[in-house]
């Protein structure tokens, strides 16, 4: 019953990024199921409250339904990939007049051109695949500063242009 000491190591850096902070409304949206277990059971562990989607027409949808706080949006998707869906996304806040959700890139795709690409979709930042989960925490932890989005309060958290 004990631990190797790099699982010691990494429940110790665990510990701090979980402390003081509420659990994110987060929206996966992938359709690989590996990837969704996987990204389940990381961002679980952490405390936060998880729905899934497998494409980004649903990711649409469910954004307009409901509040999040992040976002992680695969890039390469069905019926509508992560860059449209991002698109649309941003349209639908500018329309509405909603906050900007934070949406996150996840892809295989690791070069500078392809980070570029998302960020030029409207995505806020990006992480390649396979997830660090030390990169992941960074996410977790920039989107747990930011205010919480509400569809009730449009002007509660600016977006950067």
């Amino acid at each position: 019953g004990t631990c190797a000491p790099q699982e010691d190591r990494a429940r110790a850096q665990l510990a701090p990024a979980l402390q003081g902070s509420a659990p994110l409304q987060i929206l996966l949206a992938e359709d690989n199921t590996v990837n969704q277990m996987v990204m389940m059971r990381l961002l679980s562990k952490r405390g936060h409250k998880v729905t899934v989607v497998g494409n980004g027409l649903q990711a649409g949808n469910a954004v307009r339904e409901r509040a999040f706080d992040l976002v992680l949006m695969d890039v390469q998707m069905p019926e509508l990939d992560g860059l449209q869906a991002t698109k649309q996304i941003r349209e639908m806040e500018s329309a509405e007049r909603r906050s900007p959700v934070r949406i996150v890139a996840l892809t295989a795709h690791a070069l500078k051109s392809d980070r570029d690409q998302c960020l030029a979709a409207g995505m806020d930042d990006y992480l390649s695949k396979p997830i660090v989960p030390a990169e992941l925490d960074v996410v977790l932890q920039q989107s747990s500063a930011a205010e919480p989005n509400s569809l009730d309060e449009p002007e509660a958290r600016p977006r950067a242009m």
